[in-house]
């Protein structure tokens, strides 16, 4: 901690001389450094021993509570079996145990005796200090070793092995009646690290590369954590001795920024996942063959993809040891937040499923309408374009619901679920957002009920081709009414769909299975929603068209009429 404290506190130095003497940077330092007259580390091995020395700090405090914890039998057992074995030892020496070939002594008889008794009083629940207790089991360890120099003694081995087990036992006592609570706050103070929380911030870039290269580097981040939560009592300690009121507000804040500062670091995590979930999906999509409900043997062999198939194990695995490190960590209450990191990285995969699948529907449903080529064979080509590009986006989608559903037990999470809750939380904020723009009182994303700041959905510009629509759901209703459009195409109530001309079948049930493949159920109540919207919009223009307009000429249209 002393090595950790002082070079993190002098590489903010502004001294160019001093910063090159502290500071190096990792061209010039390639292995692990060593104190050899060259005290120059880069920003790497200091997060390396910060790490690292945090992790022997949690273990050393789970190991203390744990011997605190079991404080009273450790001590219990050993004083028990210590006094066992000394009358064991007395009884040995009344010579009337079989097998035991030694004459009677009633000194050494008298001596183990009274030295059972002597440890059956020894009581660390007593009011005498620990050092005095401590000292009273130096005593009776040193009797012990003097009694090995009486002859008799000397020559029975069976002896030697009873005493040295006992002094064993002794000292084990004297151990555990050292251990108290004090030690607990002299470690809390060595570890304290409140005077480099600010300089943490410019370490998350090295954390996340370390993580990246090694996922099992997710294990020390537990500690990482623990070592910077004791660092909340050092902005209160004054206020706590004034009793100040205002002790829980500044807790909660520091709190709040210590708790964002975790969300950042362990963010890796689930981009990490996602990342090896996009290249999951992509196998499922384009490399893996589907099986067929029969396959032929000779067949088999061509179905298996074995290589194809080890990449998904090898990935899988990488996965599950991202998972492991987060899901091995224990909840952690900092200033009265808990932290979940079970919920944390249920959340990171929230957010970065949210912004791959809201990047793909707003890539994938841009569709090429010019406003001056609508003729018959324009439509035609654009409606086959419309059709490839939701098909493409159906198989992507598809690949990313199969990929989560492969890793969800790996990462502990119910992984259809957060789907079906993701996209249609997606679908239903553009929808709102696309609704906008014929109400009068708009709804922000602050009053939206389907935005959030922990999963936040992105928001893209506006396309050039469709300048009127906001987001992809306004671009597909676009699109629908397109190549619907009734100077070019008629629909067929026996057909349910609409036709050209020439019978060429431009919308029907195909393309609304093809939408209900690519956004799902949730999609197509969207699009009847905005539907819906548009129609109450044209009537409202219609109507207000009529007011203004037809009623001027009302006497006009009722003599036409009677004549």
């Amino acid at each position: 901690n002393i090595a950790v404290r002082w070079r993190i506190l002098h590489r903010r130095t502004t001294n160019a001389v001093y910063h090159g003497i502290v500071c190096a940077t990792a061209s010039e330092v390639t292995a692990d450094p060593k104190l050899q007259g060259d005290f120059a580390v880069n920003d790497t091995h200091v997060v390396s021993l910060l790490l690292l020395s945090s992790q022997l700090e949690m273990q050393l405090k789970h190991i203390f509570t744990q011997l605190l914890e079991k404080k009273e039998s450790i001590w219990l057992n050993c004083r028990a079996k210590a006094s066992g074995m000394m009358e064991d030892l007395a009884q040995y020496f009344e010579g009337d145990v079989t097998l035991a070939r030694v004459s009677r002594h009633d000194g050494l008889i008298d001596w183990f005796t009274s030295m059972a008794s002597e440890i059956r009083d020894l009581a660390y629940e007593s009011g005498d200090h620990f050092t005095v207790t401590g000292r009273k089991i130096q005593l009776c360890v040193q009797a012990l070793e003097d009694v090995e120099q009486y002859d008799l003694v000397d020559r029975d081995v069976q002896v030697k092995t009873f005493l040295q087990e006992s002094r064993e036992l002794l000292l084990q006592m004297a151990r555990a009646v050292g251990i108290n609570e004090s030690i607990t706050q002299d470690i809390k103070f060595i570890s304290d690290i409140s005077y480099g929380v600010e300089s943490m911030k410019s370490y998350v870039k090295i954390i996340h590369s370390r993580i990246s290269k090694d996922p099992s580097n997710v294990n020390l981040l537990q500690g990482f954590f623990l070592k910077l939560s004791n660092s909340l009592d050092g902005p209160v300690v004054r206020l706590k001795q004034l009793k100040s009121p205002e002790v829980e507000r500044v807790t909660g804040y520091y709190s709040s920024q210590l708790v964002a500062f975790v969300r950042n670091v362990l963010e890796i995590v689930p981009v990490s996942v996602f990342g090896i979930l996009v290249q999951i999906s992509d196998i499922f999509e384009r490399r893996l063959q589907r099986l067929p409900l029969k396959i032929q043997g000779d067949k088999l062999g061509a179905y298996a993809q074995l290589g194809e198939r080890y990449k998904l194990s090898m990935m899988a695995h990488e996965i599950s040891i991202f998972a492991d490190g987060v899901l091995s960590m224990d909840n952690s209450i900092i200033g009265g937040i808990e932290i979940n990191p079970r919920k944390l990285l249920d959340e990171g995969l929230r957010k970065e499923m949210v912004r791959h699948v809201s990047e793909l529907l707003n890539n994938l449903l841009q569709f090429d309408f010019a406003a001056d080529s609508e003729t018959v064979a324009s439509i035609t080509k654009h409606q086959a374009a419309a059709m490839r590009s939701l098909a493409s986006l159906s198989r992507r989608l598809e690949g990313f619901q199969s990929a989560l559903e492969c890793i969800e037990d790996y990462v502990s999470i119910h992984g259809l679920k957060m789907w079906h809750e993701e996209l249609s939380r997606i679908i239903s904020y553009n929808v709102e957002q696309e609704v906008n723009k014929y109400l009068l009182k708009k709804v922000l994303d602050a009053d939206s009920a389907f935005q959030s700041e922990i999963v936040p959905i992105p928001r893209f510009p506006r396309t050039q081709n469709e300048p009127t629509c906001i987001n992809f759901m306004g671009r597909m209703v676009s699109m629908l009414i397109k190549i619907t459009d009734t100077q070019y195409t008629t629909f067929s109530i026996e057909k349910s769909g609409w036709f050209m001309s020439d019978g060429t079948e431009v919308c029907g049930l195909k393309t609304v299975s093809l939408l209900r493949q690519a956004v799902g159920v949730y999609g197509l109540t969207g699009i009847d929603r905005l539907l819906c919207y548009r129609i109450l919009h044209e009537l409202h223009r219609f109507v207000k068209f009529f007011r203004t307009n037809v009623t001027k000429q009302g006497v006009l249209l009722e003599q036409l009429r009677d004549e």
